[in-house]
């Protein structure tokens, strides 16, 4: 899966750098410098932060429903790669439009609990022009439907970015942030003292019984990735959802990619089918469809007019 669309020999890679300073941020630390080259900050006009997101494709970015639907706000008018400091220039910066958002189509405004933003917190960007490829930007790996990181208990992922240091702070981070935590097991995470059964079959949970370790507000969107035993880095959740910042028993919940991967393959395949028959129209050349070849079945909102 996902071939056709990207040399998985050049996804999840990170630049070889020293060891993370440590600084105690609810639980974490500051990243060195690109060294997760495939997050992406989305800010909203006036240089304010918003969400997280994952480069996947030169021309796609991963990240959560409610970051790209306009009921939860204004539509983000940047995608930012190569980030670091949002608040000083480092050089390696590239912003981007995104001319297209797609929502999964099973995600809803309204809340069915207290807790969560919604089923299928899942949605792509669909960037203006591709992004430019190289050590400090580039994409992360895709997981296949049979990958087993979100059953791996007890194994140790890593989730990124700038959301708040605190529970309810009055500021996100300058500095984009990294946190080592365990994946966690549904049906513990669906205790009655953790989500009370609030945690389906499309989202997984990572985090620690006792707290400390979580992402917070603003860091949603972002990615959730584990390591494969070839060294790779394979995006195998998104941030999504929780109650608080790193409470006890309150694991961070995550979107499970690896179960939403009909959408993210059915939005790419189709808009890419979209330019190739656009192109074979001009050139005049006809073909045959496929059955499926354009499964247009996701909802489809144009940004830019």
């Amino acid at each position: 899966m996902f071939h056709f669309l990207l040399d998985n020999s050049r996804c999840g890679d990170r630049p070889k750098t020293p060891h993370s300073r440590q600084k105690r941020i609810v639980g974490g630390k500051s990243a060195e410098p690109n060294s997760w080259p495939w997050q992406v900050e989305i800010a909203k006009t006036g240089n304010k932060h918003w969400c997280g997101g994952a480069i996947i494709h030169p021309r796609w970015i991963l990240t959560a429903a409610h970051c790209a639907d306009p009921f939860y706000s204004s539509d983000p008018s940047e995608i930012r790669l190569g980030e670091h400091n949002r608040v000083k220039l480092d050089g390696y910066e590239e912003v981007l439009e995104g001319d297209r958002y797609f929502i999964h189509p099973g995600f809803k405004h309204a809340r069915p609990s207290y807790v969560s933003p919604g089923n299928f917190d899942i949605a792509l960007y669909h960037l203006k022009r591709p992004a430019t490829f190289h050590s400090r930007v580039s994409p992360v790996c895709m997981p296949d439907e049979n990958s087993t990181f979100p059953e791996n208990v007890g194994r140790v992922c890593v989730v990124t970015g700038w959301g708040h240091t605190v529970e309810n702070g009055s500021s996100f981070s300058d500095i984009l942030q990294e946190n080592q935590v365990p994946i966690v097991s549904r049906d513990e995470c669906n205790k009655k003292d953790s989500y009370d059964g609030h945690v389906n079959e499309h989202f997984m949970c990572a985090g620690f019984e006792g707290g400390g370790k979580d992402a917070c507000q603003g860091d949603s969107g972002g990615p959730l990735v584990c390591q494969d035993g070839s060294g790779k880095w394979v995006l195998t959740g998104v941030v999504t959802w929780g109650v608080g910042c790193a409470r006890p028993h309150k694991y961070g919940v995550y979107a499970d990619v690896r179960r939403l991967l009909p959408f993210i393959e059915s939005t790419m395949y189709g808009k890419l089918n979209e330019i190739i028959g656009r192109f074979r129209i001009i050139f005049g050349l006809f073909f045959k469809a496929s059955p499926g070849a354009h499964p247009f079945i996701w909802k489809l909102v144009f940004i830019h007019k």
